[in-house]
């Protein structure tokens, strides 16, 4: 293996882990979600699209966490803003200010990755459920 390709691998893994997870995974996923929900609210009445859908589960989780995910952010910062009006001594309150940024920031991967792994489970639960049901009348 040359060197050049060693650095190409560096500069990779360098860029991913720190841009990409970092800085720009957790605000893309919140744009995600904010998009979704968008696209929700354009589907005019919400709960009879629900009903009609064969998987209601699948689509209210998806709809729950990505509220949760897009509601992250707005209750961090107001979370900030509340521990201004404290009276907790200034390195305290930057400390707890930096703290509650800090997780209301990663929190949309920690989310989303419940989100994922749930929806997953679920989803192989249909798609057996619907093999059993396209198999039953089978017989060898």
């Amino acid at each position: 293996m040359n060197y050049k390709k060693l650095l190409k691998a560096l500069y990779t893994a360098l860029f991913g882990l720190t841009f990409y997870s970092l800085v720009s995974l957790p605000l893309n996923i919140w744009l995600s979600s904010a998009e979704y929900l968008s696209l929700q609210y354009d589907e005019k009445n919400l709960t009879r699209r629900f009903a009609s859908s064969e998987m209601k589960v699948l689509g209210w989780l998806g709809l729950f966490f990505n509220s949760l995910i897009f509601l992250s952010y707005i209750l961090g910062v107001l979370l900030i803003i509340s521990l201004f009006f404290k009276n907790f001594p200034a390195e305290e309150i930057m400390g707890k200010m930096f703290f509650v940024g800090m997780v209301s920031y990663f929190s949309p991967i920690a989310l989303s990755f419940f989100k994922e792994m749930i929806s997953l489970r679920l989803l192989m639960y249909f798609k057996l459920e619907n093999i059993e049901e396209n198999t039953a009348g089978l017989h060898f």
